[in-house]
């Protein structure tokens, strides 16, 4: 039986530290109090990581997640849209969500590569709005349910 040949070697595991115990890293590094290297190994924090944080590279509310192309303000928009839409009991569709995005982020002022956002730019708004976006079929067609 032939093993499988890893392609690549595995880099290491994700985030291990919690917010709070970089916040007390950080601030122990920026009142002097403990060097950053010193800091990173009694947090277990990457030293990379940590130096980030001291010098305000990352900010210390920063996501992982990129920033939507839209505004928070116009996705609400998009949000309440669908939202009505069901409420009034009118099919609503993935497709017709993506082409009205796309008309009112022109009507705005911002641009999507083509036309109307891709199935990226779904995928991601479904994560900023975790449990709010659901797409169910009924009767044989995809529609948009917004729970609150």
């Amino acid at each position: 039986m032939k093993k499988k040949v890893q392609s690549r070697p595995k880099r290491g595991s994700h985030k291990t530290w919690s917010l709070e115990t970089m916040t007390e890293a950080v601030r122990m590094c920026l009142t002097n109090e403990m060097s950053v290297r010193a800091a990173a190994k009694m947090y277990s924090i990457p030293r990379a990581t940590l130096q980030s944080w001291v010098n305000g590279t990352v900010e210390i509310d920063a996501s992982a997640d990129r920033k939507s192309l839209l505004p928070d303000h116009l996705e609400k928009k998009l949000i309440d849209f669908a939202d009505n839409r069901a409420k009034m009991g009118i099919g609503f569709g993935k497709e017709k969500f993506l082409e009205y995005a796309g008309k009112l982020a022109n009507k705005h002022g911002y641009k999507f590569k083509k036309v109307r956002p891709s199935n990226k730019w779904w995928r991601a708004i479904n994560r900023h709005h975790t449990k709010k976006i659901k797409l169910f079929t009924n009767c044989g067609l995809f529609c948009l349910k917004v729970y609150r």
